[in-house]
């Protein structure tokens, strides 16, 4: 939309001033046309921009970002460790809500659960938790103001119950993936939370791996000297790994924005020695499998670290960071990504045939995505033309029947003696020359 400047406001007032002081003089039409330009308001076409061209085997794909939010809901989970070692932290952590709300969309819906990192062995895994009967178990912005929703996160975190079980509760993963199963799922629905119309942020709270997780090749586990670890992870992760928690997420959520983030040691650099402190292996695959956010630990602002989360959640509420490639045996190396004309930076999903993109415009942005199907190797195949016979002469001549050898017979002497003629008259006998 044009604005009206200072400039023209000034011509504006000039203009009408000459009107007055000349009474009933007209303003001239050229006068009347700079004020009706000074006044027009234009609404701002977005540029053209020309789709890409296409060669054989490859396709386009464009989308319009929305004018305004895909939705306004948003559930924001925490999934925390509680182990002991974590108290200070996570009070902090409850402290910094606030500038994560400030990020999110203007009158955004939110509702805000918590998720112990509990095992199999407790009662709290896959249930969202509230410390006291008192305490609401979803916090809802259109029932709290914003300092009784930190007053309660901040019970929430820091008035947990442990798991001797898992180590002090460090199965996030298997906990969050307990609350998507059926009947855990539908009570925590009926309490208002984790709403099909809503996007969902899940932010995990560690200060050290999860039970469940892989650890990546040439890396040594820190030493568990009440060897719980193992058992737990005999007992409850056989099905449980980071891709399985980020699959069970995305199909809860269909097409609404997800956003997986986290507050873990991210950086073995920074990791404080002493105790179990750890890097947040199996927190951080899922963080990256969605292309999150992950905040270190042990940077101590977790106020700037929520709201570079709220943030991106933001993003991900307003515009479209996903566009699935809809062609099958897809060339990776032929993506090309433009945002209203200009080449911009992106990811390709394999596994999702996704496109992600970091840096998706703003509202009404143009994506264009250029991409080829790997062409299939000839396979070769028979002529099936017949194949031309040898000219043959129109009048064959026939071959002469060769008279048949006559087979000797063994028995008799190979060198017969000859019958002298009947007759009186004397035969010349040729001399046999073998005498």
């Amino acid at each position: 939309m044009e604005r009206l400047t200072l400039s023209n406001l000034g011509k504006i007032l000039l203009l009408a001033l000459a009107a007055l002081v000349l009474g009933a003089c007209e303003l001239e039409q050229g006068d009347i046309e700079l004020i009706d330009d000074a006044l027009l308001v234009n609404e701002e076409m977005p540029q053209e921009v020309d789709p890409p061209v296409v060669e054989d085997m490859c396709y386009a794909t464009r989308v319009e970002q929305p004018e305004a939010e895909i939705t306004r809901k948003i559930d924001i989970l925490f999934v925390t460790d509680t182990s002991g070692s974590l108290s200070q932290e996570r009070a902090a952590i409850a402290e910094g809500i606030e500038a994560f709300v400030n990020e999110l969309p203007e009158e955004a819906d939110y509702r805000i659960g918590v998720l112990l990192g509990h095992g199999s062995k407790s009662k709290y895994s896959g249930h969202l938790y509230k410390s006291s009967h008192h305490e609401p178990i979803v916090l809802d912005s259109a029932e709290l103001s914003l300092n009784d929703i930190q007053r309660h996160l901040k019970n929430k975190l820091t008035k947990t119950k442990g798991d001797k079980y898992s180590d002090g509760g460090e199965e996030g993963l298997f906990s969050l993936t307990q609350m998507l199963k059926e009947n855990n799922l539908k009570c925590t629905q009926e309490s208002g939370f984790l709403r099909e119309d809503a996007a969902l942020a899940v932010i995990w709270i560690a200060d050290e791996n999860d039970i469940c997780a892989r650890y990546p090749d040439g890396v040594t586990p820190v030493y568990d000297p009440n060897k719980i670890e193992p058992k737990a992870f005999q007992r409850d992760c056989a099905n449980v790994t980071p891709e399985s928690v980020v699959a069970g997420l995305r199909e809860l959520k269909g097409d609404l924005p997800l956003l997986i983030a986290g507050i873990t040691y991210n950086n073995v650099d920074t990791v404080p020695r002493g105790g179990e402190n750890e890097v947040g292996y199996g927190y951080l695959e899922t963080i990256a499998i969605n292309k999150g956010l992950s905040i270190d630990l042990a940077n101590g602002d977790y106020e700037q670290g929520l709201a570079d989360i709220g943030l991106l959640a933001t993003k991900q509420l307003n515009l479209i960071t996903r566009v699935k490639l809809e062609k099958d045996n897809i060339d990776k190396e032929s993506i090309e990504v433009w945002v209203d004309g200009l080449a911009a930076p992106f990811e390709y999903l394999e596994d999702t045939k996704e496109v992600y993109l970091p840096e998706p415009g703003q509202d009404r942005s143009l994506v264009d995505i250029k991409y080829c199907t790997v062409k299939p190797t000839p396979t070769p195949t028979p002529d099936a033309s017949p194949t031309p016979a040898p000219d043959v002469d129109p009048t064959p001549t026939p071959n002469p029947t060769p008279a048949p050898t006559p087979t000797p017979n063994t028995d008799m002497d190979p060198t017969p003696t000859p019958t002298p003629p009947v007759g009186d008259e004397p035969m010349d006998i040729p001399d046999d020359p073998n005498l």
